[in-house]
């Protein structure tokens, strides 16, 4: 909700986990391999391949481009943590997704934290070693409410946060039909550092006030407040001047910008005949998406 980007340099982020997620099951067989499957929410696989332990015992390079580069790396940091765990038999492993990939809801960061749970390993540590990134979506993905994050010395820290908007029927989630390269995102605003102490302690300042936030208007300033700095900061127009100049409520960009989700604000009417001829289907309410 807050603190995109600037995050990575230790500002304070409120974030919210969703309600769908990613699932995973792990069954011990007796092969010493680990037997992968993903399927989507509509139970079609879209990962399906064999590692064997050689591979996973290797420190070889990895081709990035593999379908299995991810897992695989995930699994080398977890045997070279705990090689007991492929010490006498192998696993069956099953993850499902609980919504549409292209929405960018935290395939990645789930995935990870179902695969740290079950090796009993550091999901942030995991995370840095896979996907890199500040690890907000990490402790979305293992928390039940809103939280503050923040990454100081390199380590997280993560406090429940108070954010219950009761103008929550007047705030709207929008795909924008377009899956953000998070990577990328990192990479464009790495290439714009150092970050401003200043920007670093007005979003600070922005993310406090938003999670006590019981009024509307309020709210609509601060999260225009938090555009302008993040605009000035990676040199790229607010999502209001680019795409959608004459909405009348406010928006906001969500994670990395240009793709995924943008939050506006606005009575269901309002959003609904704005963003719907538009071609912007997936709308989902406050309460629809969002673990409250």
């Amino acid at each position: 909700m807050t603190g995109e980007y600037l995050v990575l340099d230790g500002a304070l982020a409120l974030a919210l986990p969703t309600k769908v997620g990613q699932s995973m099951t792990v069954q011990p067989i007796s092969q010493s391999v680990v037997q992968w499957k993903s399927t989507t929410v509509d139970q079609n696989t879209w990962l399906d391949f064999t590692l064997n332990l050689e591979e996973i015992r290797s420190s070889n390079p990895l081709d990035n481009n593999l379908d299995n580069y991810h897992v695989l790396l995930a699994m080398r940091h977890i045997y070279a943590l705990k090689p007991l765990l492929f010490e006498n038999h192998g696993y069956l492993i099953q993850s499902h997704l609980e919504f549409p990939k292209d929405w960018g809801l935290g395939s990645s960061s789930t995935l990870i934290n179902n695969l740290a749970q079950w090796a009993n390993v550091n999901p942030y540590a995991l995370n840095a070693q896979v996907f890199g990134g500040s690890g907000y979506d990490v402790a979305c993905a293992n928390s039940d409410g809103p939280i503050y994050y923040q990454r100081l010395n390199d380590q997280p820290i993560i406090l429940p946060a108070p954010f219950e908007p009761e103008f929550h029927e007047s705030l709207w989630f929008i795909h924008l039909n377009n899956k953000q390269n998070s990577r990328e995102a990192i990479s464009h605003y790495a290439s714009k550092r150092p970050a401003d102490s200043n920007a670093i302690l007005e979003v600070n300042e922005i993310t406090l006030s938003l999670a006590h936030c019981q009024n509307l208007e309020l709210f609509c300033n601060l999260i225009e407040r938090h555009e302008a700095i993040i605009s000035s900061i990676i040199g790229r127009p607010k999502i209001s001047e680019s795409l959608f100049p004459d909405f009348s409520g406010s928006l906001k960009s969500l994670g990395g910008w240009g793709g995924d989700y943008v939050l506006a604000t606005g009575s269901e009417t309002v959003v609904r005949d704005y963003f719907e001829p538009k071609g912007f289907k997936t709308i989902q309410a406050y309460q629809q998406l969002i673990k409250i």
